[in-house]
This record gives structure tokens, C-alpha cells and sequence, in this order.
């Protein structure tokens, strides 16, 4: 029920948008029926559809774009996990052996004249296991202290 949400809120946007487009004309028909001498509604009924297909293309941007933010919302969250992922995995192979960036990054070092930061500078949040740079306080994927 709740798999692809905001696809589905994006589709409950142009159903909801076409269907407030709908009820504006069959107002503006209703309205144009019962036109005469004495009570004019042309320029209700006139009104009634523009206002009313305005304003339900207006608010389904509201619903639609509400929908998009949950999708990309998935995706970051996705990518997120990946990235966890891959450091996860650079982890524990730098844990027992160094890593294929560590040494690549220290060569590059060398090559430029530059000193490579000593693992020391880094550290790792207890509660994620994710390594941060010195710089930081706080773990960047967590929020935790250090």
C-alpha cells in the first residue's frame, strides 16, 4: 500500500487537478443554463471556469510537488545506505590490511611534496562505526558527539 507513495500522491495530484477542472466547466454550464433577462450569469459562469480550472492547476502544484520531495526523499535515503555501505566496506578492509585509497591517496601525496594525515586524525562514531575526519564534531551520518 505504502510502496512508491510519492508517485502516488504525484498521481492523486493530476486526478485531483482534473477532476477540479471538470466541476469548474459542468459549474459554468450549470451557471450558463440558467441565464436570462433578469438574472444574467454569463460572466459568473465565465468566472466559475477560469478561476476554478486556475485554482485546481494551481493547488495540485502543491500536491504534486509534495509528492516529488517524498521521491527524492527515497532516493537520497537510498544513496545514503550505499555510501554506508561502501564505507563499511573500505572499513574493515583498511582494518586489516591498508586500504586501496589509503595507499593511493598517500602516493599522491608523495608525488605533490604533500604529507598524508595520519590515521590519527580521524575517528570513529561509536554508535555508527562511520570514520570522520579531526575537523568534526559530530558524526556526519549520525549526528552523534565524538
Amino acid at each position: 500500500m505504502f510502496d512508491n507513495i510519492g508517485g502516488k500522491i504525484k498521481t492523486l495530484a493530476g486526478v485531483t487537478c482534473a477532476l477540479g477542472m471538470i466541476a469548474s466547466v459542468c459549474g459554468a454550464v450549470a451557471l450558463w443554463t440558467q441565464n436570462s433577462r433578469y438574472t444574467p450569469t454569463i460572466l459568473l459562469g465565465v468566472l466559475v471556469l477560469g478561476l476554478g480550472c486556475l485554482g485546481s492547476w494551481i493547488g495540485s502544484f502543491f500536491t504534486y510537488g509534495f509528492g516529488q520531495l517524498i521521491e527524492n526523499t527515497d532516493n537520497i535515503h537510498t544513496d545514503n545506505m550505499e555510501i554506508q555501505r561502501l564505507l563499511k566496506k573500505q572499513n574493515e578492509d583498511s582494518t586489516g590490511s591498508t586500504s586501496v585509497v589509503h595507499r593511493a591517496s598517500t602516493n599522491m601525496s608523495k608525488r605533490w611534496g604533500d604529507e598524508s594525515a595520519p590515521a590519527n586524525e580521524e575517528w570513529t562514531c561509536p554508535k555508527c562505526g562511520l570514520r570522520n575526519s579531526k575537523y568534526v564534531d559530530r558524526c556526519i551520518n549520525c549526528d552523534t558527539r565524538r
